[in-house]
Order: structure tokens, then C-alpha cells, then sequence
């Protein structure tokens, strides 16, 4: 089940939540998935994870600021790796929809926080001699050149 935007769960500010198998750090050969109610957050930046959709704290968590790559990883079991600076995270949708659904929305909401790099081109500086002076139209070498 798939929550979105206007959905109860553990952070009401959540902009995506829903259940998500996360794989543990530390493989373990009889069971390396859990299930994890997973919000994303952007009023605290963060990608959290839940042990149940009603635990009141995160059992962890990722900055956005700090989620370097998302990317899809296997297409046939929906799993996508989220690589921040803190670490990486394996998680895995039960459809292809909600693998998308997911890699986009985490992806569109760091791409909206990294500044946009303007190139900076410099000025170029004006010589005092060679500013340019206006002239009257009334001026006697305005009527000369007029001439």
C-alpha cells in the first residue's frame, strides 16, 4: 500500500510515505530485506524510515541535502539504491510503478534544493579615459559635426 501526500502516517508534512523493503547494512543470509514505512520529508529535508507507520521516531534517516545519486539498480525485483554522503540505502518497491514513483520524487526533490550554477563572467572594467561624454544637442561642436 502506497501512501501520498495527504495521508496520515508519522510526519503529517510528509510529501511521499509508504511501505518499502530496506536492506540492512550488515546482509543477513536468512532475512537481508525488512519492511520500513519510508517518508519523505521536505519541511525537515530528510528521507526517514519507520519500524511501523505509527512509530513516533524515525529508526533512521538521510538529509536531502546530502543524497548525492539515486538510481534504479534491478528493474525485475523494483530495487534502487538512494547514495548520500552519510551512506547508502538499498530499498526496494513492490512495482515497478512505485520503484519510479519513488526514484522521481527523491530525485526532483534534491535536484530542487542544489543551487543552480549561473556562470560568472566578469565585468569589464572602464578606463576612466575612455568613458564616454555626452554632448548638448545646443553645444557648438554638436552644430559643427552636424555640418
Amino acid at each position: 500500500e502506497m501512501k501520498r501526500d495527504d495521508d496520515d502516517g508519522p510526519k503529517a508534512s510528509a510529501r511521499m510515505q509508504g511501505w518499502l523493503l530496506k536492506r540492512k547494512r550488515r546482509a543477513d543470509v536468512a532475512r537481508p530485506w525488512t519492511k520500513r514505512y519510508v517518508t519523505l520529508d521536505y519541511d525537515d529535508l530528510e528521507l526517514a524510515w519507520y519500524h511501523s507507520k505509527h512509530s513516533a521516531a524515525p529508526s533512521g534517516r538521510i538529509a536531502l541535502r546530502s543524497i548525492g545519486n539515486v538510481r534504479l539498480v534491478d528493474r525485475r525485483t523494483h530495487t534502487f539504491v538512494v547514495e548520500s554522503s552519510e551512506r547508502s540505502l538499498t530499498l526496494r518497491a513492490p512495482a515497478a510503478d512505485l520503484a519510479d514513483y519513488w526514484l522521481r520524487g527523491i530525485a526532483l526533490h534534491v535536484a530542487n534544493l542544489k543551487p543552480r550554477r549561473v556562470p560568472w563572467t566578469p565585468s569589464p572594467a572602464v578606463e576612466p579615459s575612455t568613458r564616454l561624454r555626452r554632448r548638448r544637442p545646443w553645444s557648438s561642436s554638436a552644430r559643427v559635426a552636424a555640418l
